[in-house]
């Protein structure tokens, strides 16, 4: 088992030290643009998206590293409320989880509704800043593949 827990570390390694690349080019870019962020927190307002489970096991292990019990226990009370209210939404809607996970209709679809901030979300701030996923990182950026280039815009 000490096996799997050395390549998940170095893996995590990896990816930590790609954020820190990307953080770089992305301040960078700030710098060039003028992007500011205004900590307000409304971008964390409403989410609807999927993370990896390399971002999963790298919040994880942020979590263990830094939560107390008092944080562990707010979070887990927000994902549970994130959760009944996205399962209210499919049974008004007669969509069955069956269907989602299958893939025959969008999830953005069943929740547009919805307001779900995300649970790592406290005084507008990101408690889990330091491992937050990809998407958060990209932020206030359009990022798409055109001609096999990332363009950001």
């Amino acid at each position: 088992m000490s096996k799997v827990f050395d390549f998940i570390d170095e893996y995590l390694k990896v990816l930590n030290d790609t954020y820190g690349m990307l953080k770089e080019k992305t301040d960078n870019l700030n710098k060039e643009l003028d992007v500011s962020c205004y900590k307000c927190g409304n971008c964390c307002k409403d989410i609807r998206f999927a993370v990896s489970i390399t971002e999963i096991l790298n919040i994880y292990r942020y979590i263990y590293n830094n939560f107390t019990w008092e944080d562990i226990n707010s979070v887990l009370l927000k994902a549970n409320e994130y959760n009944n209210s996205i399962s209210k939404a499919l049974q008004e809607k007669r969509i069955s989880e069956k269907d989602l996970v299958e893939g025959k209709i969008k999830f953005n679809e069943t929740t547009n509704s919805l307001k779900l901030p995300c649970f790592f979300l406290k005084d507008n701030k990101c408690s889990i800043y330091e491992a937050r996923p990809f998407i958060c990182r990209c932020f206030g950026y359009s990022i798409y593949l055109q001609k096999k280039k990332y363009i950001v815009s």
